[in-house]
């Protein structure tokens, strides 16, 4: 019995021990991103067409690595890739232009390439707007590094391309240098013809208001001015709340004393930026139609007709006149969108009273309802090239 025993409980010590002493498997290693490109398995561009009448083409520039691919202007697949969202001087074979492109100070810049941006959408997904690295590693999911600067050249030689970038993405550089074999997808859709109607008459806005804003561009060297933001809107649309109805937005310009805005206003330049604020910033303006982006959300600013969901304009030229007869204001408008296909003018007459309301703004904000930038009509189906959702 002895001897059973004893052999009994070694051979239960060696299970003990096998089990014990057996080595736990090694983890996968956690995969590198890699930085550096110079074999890529694709290489091209999608043509997006003009951007309303600027004398630029949109394009998305793509690099490929690995097994990333692009499906009706979408990056998907294991592997790395760069897109390159830029907008391009135009050419009459509609390609890439030869230069070296940074990044665009605004959405307008010519031979430049835009920085990458995130929004939420309508229907609460994140989108990717402008240039961005692409990577997405073996039974991992995609990742998105908004490029915020660096260079991107490109020169052609013969059939061959030749794509030099170095960027800068989420903090990390990334270089790519390819040569060889470009192909071009035509993803353009024209605007569809105007309304043979043509012009707009607006007759249907029964309350306003007035906002005083005061000095609220950044500029020390312009002083004799102070900036008014004046609504117009019909019985469905309120200031405040918003709602299904048409709007009016005026943004003028007066004296610096001035404590009221009749007068008489015209639309001085209809590329409102830093460059031409001087010229903007005058007592008499009335400010163009133009958008500000911040945070991946469009911000409308200067003279703007929303006459729904879709369709805006906005004034690139024009006049404001507003006269002022006891508590009763006046405000006549003619204003033209050469933005927008076939120039359409919006004009009309409104009288009635005016809240009056003074807002704070040291620095730009929003007085209209943020929205996706799909729905910009100066930039029209075209601009669907600026967004992928996220995935």
């Amino acid at each position: 019995m002895k001897r059973t025993f004893t052999l009994f409980a070694a051979a239960i010590l060696a299970l003990v021990c096998a089990d014990s002493c057996r080595k736990a498997p090694k983890p996968e290693p956690t995969p590198v991103e890699p930085t550096e490109f110079t074999e890529f398995s694709d290489a091209g561009a999608l043509y997006y067409g003009p951007f309303g009448n600027y004398n630029f083409d949109m394009f998305c520039t793509y690099l490929l690595t690995g097994q990333t691919r692009v499906d009706d202007g979408t990056l998907s697949g294991v592997g790395s890739a760069l897109w390159l969202d830029m907008n391009v001087e135009q050419n009459a074979d509609k390609i890439l232009a030869i230069a070296q492109y940074e990044p665009a100070r605004n959405d307008y810049a010519i031979n430049a390439f835009l920085k990458g941006s995130t929004y939420v959408d309508d229907n609460g997904n994140e989108v990717i707007a402008g240039s961005y690295v692409y990577y997405r590693p073996l039974n991992g999911t995609a990742q998105y590094h908004l490029i915020t600067n660096g260079t991107v050249s490109v020169n052609i030689t013969g059939k061959n391309y030749s794509i030099k970038a170095k960027v800068l993405a989420d903090g990390t550089e990334y270089t790519f240098d390819y040569f060889g074999y470009f192909s071009y997808t035509d993803m353009y859709i024209p605007d569809p013809d105007p309304d043979p109607s043509g012009d707009t008459e607006i007759t249907t806005m029964t309350h306003g208001r007035i906002e005083k804003l005061g000095q609220i561009f950044n500029n020390d060297k312009i002083t004799d001015y102070c900036d008014w933001n004046v609504l117009l809107g019909d019985n469905n649309y309120d200031f405040d709340n918003g709602g299904s109805g048409k709007e009016l937005q005026f943004e003028l310009i007066t004296k610096k004393d001035a404590t009221d805005i009749v007068g008489t206003y015209t639309v001085k330049t209809k590329d409102f930026t830093s460059d031409t604020m001087a010229e903007a910033l005058v007592p008499g303006s009335a400010l163009c139609g133009y958008i500000e982006e911040d945070g991946g959300q469009n911000y409308y600013y200067g003279c703007w007709y929303f006459p729904g969901e879709t369709g805006w304009l906005g004034a690139t030229t024009g006049t404001v006149e507003v006269s002022k007869n006891g508590t009763t204001y006046t405000i006549k408008f003619d204003m033209t969108d050469e933005y927008t296909d076939g120039s359409p003018r919006y004009y009309g007459l409104y009288t009635g009273k005016m809240e009056m309301k003074a807002e704070s703004a040291p620095a730009r904000a929003s007085r209209v309802a943020s929205v996706d930038v799909k729905n910009n009509t100066r930039r029209g189906t075209s601009t669907d090239r600026r967004a992928a959702t996220a995935r």
